[in-house]
């Protein structure tokens, strides 16, 4: 909490919100051409809003229970799950999780403790350069059950490739078939997501993309295959 009189702390607390703010300037996908550029605050409000509709979906349709405590978490990890990148600038995904070095990490780390700072001007909770979760339990309070803690991390993870995904179909809809590794290997990796609001929208876009294969459900593994083949092509031509 801000001390009033505190004028040092003030001081910090206003550092931290104006280096917060940067996130607005940091422009994503920045190894391929882009039609219209992304920054990382615009890419963040929509991941906020996916995966509110994701957890809506699963309480509603799955009939899960989600506390009001638990998808505050979830909303607040998903506002700041791109936080280190306002010092690191854009990662790209595959470098990202591919292992980032252990030098940057640091690097990442100490900065970022000037950032993101508690009552006491001192911030402690960066653990990993990936802090979008770690700080939901930061700010809301820890995440007691594994199995929450498990589903905190899998909206926010499924609900940031689903919006690379449907920007990156919007690019290819305006013209920008250089995005097209991208948005097949997000497409790809939401296969392991078994959230319904996510199923729902990457299987509308499958259809979109591979239309010939029409609206049948006996052809969902056709499209799989087709979707795995057309991942191997663009990778291929990317390396000639």
């Amino acid at each position: 909490m801000c001390k009033e009189n505190d004028s040092n702390f003030v001081f910090a607390e206003l550092k931290s919100l104006m280096q917060m703010r940067r996130i607005g300037n940091i422009k994503r996908y920045g190894l391929f051409a882009i039609l219209h550029p992304q920054s990382v605050s615009s890419h963040v409000a929509h991941v906020v809003s996916l995966a509110y509709l994701i957890c809506k979906n699963e309480k509603q349709i799955g009939e899960m229970h989600i506390s009001e405590e638990l998808l505050n978490k979830v909303l607040v990890a998903a506002l700041y799950h791109d936080t280190e990148e306002i010092y690191s600038g854009d990662i790209p995904y595959t470098f990202k999780r591919d292992g980032l070095s252990n030098i940057l990490k640091s690097k990442c780390k100490d900065k970022l403790e000037h950032y993101m700072i508690n009552e006491n001007g001192v911030c402690n909770v960066w653990e990993s350069v990936y802090s979008g979760w770690l700080l939901a339990h930061y700010i809301c309070g820890e995440v007691d059950d594994a199995a929450d803690d498990k589903f905190l991390g899998d909206v926010v993870a499924s609900a940031d490739m689903l919006e690379l995904c449907l920007f990156c179909y919007e690019e290819y809809r305006l013209g920008n078939k250089t995005i097209l590794e991208v948005l097949y290997r997000g497409l790809k990796i939401l296969r392991d997501y078994d959230f319904i609001f996510v199923k729902i929208v990457r299987n509308q876009i499958l259809r979109l993309l591979f239309s010939s294969f029409g609206d049948d459900n006996k052809n969902a593994l056709s499209i799989e295959k087709h979707l795995d083949k057309a991942l191997y092509v663009v990778e291929q031509e990317k390396v000639l």
